[in-house]
């Protein structure tokens, strides 16, 4: 599964692809980065995307930055 251009990542629980246009909404976190929710044409739920082989994703200024899993911090 590939994120296409408009994907807004994959559905965390049955891992469709949700495209930009299932966005919800779009708010600014504690951090400074920006989060979405997207509806899942699947599941019929609110998600949060995720990112195949990321762990960590954040957009700012409009840069989409992803860290893959092998450089996570995580134990």
């Amino acid at each position: 599964m590939t994120d296409g251009p408009t994907s807004l990542g994959h559905c965390p629980s049955c891992g469709r692809d949700i495209s930009a246009a299932w966005k919800l909404i779009e708010y600014e976190q504690v951090d400074g980065d920006t989060g979405v929710f997207a509806e899942c044409p699947n599941c019929d739920e609110a998600v949060k995307p995720q990112y195949a082989g990321a762990t960590f994703t954040a957009v700012r200024r409009g840069i989409l930055i992803q860290t893959p899993e092998y450089l996570s911090c995580a134990s």
